[in-house]
């Protein structure tokens, strides 16, 4: 059998629609009509409950902190808007620099 990490099952669970995992109270709660949970989801939840004392409970919707991506995007355009900048400081520097060029 694979040696089983708690706080492992804990952030892959997390990562799933439907399901929430609350550490403090120990509690799993996840939504009634959910199809997207396998087998395997099913196992961890059970391994949870079973050998970590987490209790199960059934909901009917779940609403979804929005995560880091939501921040990553920001960061790439960001990212992305700072090097325009820097094109268009150079360009600037460029032109300036062609001038004084010019008039020596």
């Amino acid at each position: 059998m694979k040696n089983i990490d708690e706080n492992s099952i804990i952030n892959n669970l997390s990562k799933l629609n439907g399901v929430r995992v609350n550490k403090g109270t120990k509690t799993i709660e996840m939504e009634r009509n959910n199809t997207g949970i396998g087998i395997k989801t099913l196992g961890k939840i059970d391994y949870l409950c079973k050998k970590a004392n987490y209790t199960l409970t059934y909901v009917d919707t779940i609403n979804h902190i929005v995560r880091s991506s939501n921040n990553e995007e920001n960061y790439k355009k960001r990212n992305k808007q700072d090097k325009q900048d820097k094109k268009i400081d150079m360009a600037k520097m460029t032109k300036i620099a062609m001038k004084r060029m010019k008039s020596k």
